[in-house]
């Protein structure tokens, strides 16, 4: 019977008006400046939550990056938190829109890390890559062993958000950093690294049509207890 009603709000939906308005920031380059490119960077994102409107209810961060430098994706991450702790009040929101690979796939998870109550968004065909750190760097054998110690520290750093939102365990979230793994969709919902996959038009019309036809058995099972009830009192 409750299905009945939820047919009835999505076939003659009631509207309520509300005053919502959202604030829209766009990660969609490289992480950090490089030599031949601009990219996103600290001051971008500091500028764009500077920039925030006291009547914006909600601030939604578009992601759609290769990744880039992870000293830019640790200062991003953190001016994302600290606004948060700022603005109780604002809701932020996280929405992968194409890709988050790499230090973008971590400030992904930033809103999510600071309140475990904001939502990270998927597209159907979004992609999530998490791997190792990796860098170039010339030396003698102290200068490399000293990258490489560098590189498990922050390979160590960026796996413990991977762990606090997913649930996974440490060695799983290495294992899977090792291989360098990607996530497609609703693949990533299932891997725990975000909340849900947005619906898509056709995916709605096949989800009314499926409750569509539960409802019209559910009408004839009903009809027909009310008749074999109007029979069995006759026969009074």
């Amino acid at each position: 019977m409750p299905d009945f009603f939820l047919f009835l709000l999505i076939v003659f939906p009631v509207r309520w008006v509300q005053n919502n308005t959202m604030k829209s920031i766009l990660v969609n380059k490289r992480i950090g400046d490089s030599w031949w490119e601009s990219g996103i960077t600290a001051d971008f994102m500091r500028r764009e939550l500077d920039d925030y409107d006291k009547e914006d209810n909600k601030v939604q961060i578009v992601i759609d990056s290769p990744g880039g430098s992870v000293w830019e994706c640790i200062s991003i991450f953190n001016i994302i938190r600290n606004f948060m702790r700022q603005h109780k009040e604002v809701t932020v929101e996280t929405y992968i829109q194409g890709m988050a690979a790499s230090s973008a796939s971590i400030i992904a998870l930033a809103a999510k890390i600071e309140n475990p109550e904001s939502k990270i968004l998927v597209e159907d065909n979004a992609v999530y890559m998490i791997h190792n750190a990796w860098s170039t760097v010339m030396g003698n054998h102290l200068e490399l062993e000293k990258e490489a110690g560098l590189l498990v520290s922050i390979d160590n750093l960026m796996a413990k958000y991977y762990e606090q939102i997913s649930g996974k365990d440490a060695k799983e979230i290495h294992s899977l950093m090792d291989e360098e793994t990607f996530f497609f969709g609703s693949e990533i919902v299932d891997a725990g690294f975000a909340d849900e996959v947005i619906a898509s038009v056709i995916t709605l019309r096949c989800a009314l049509r499926k409750l569509a036809k539960r409802q019209r058995l559910w009408m004839r099972l009903t009809i027909k207890r009310l008749q074999l009830r109007w029979k069995v009192l006759r026969t009074f």
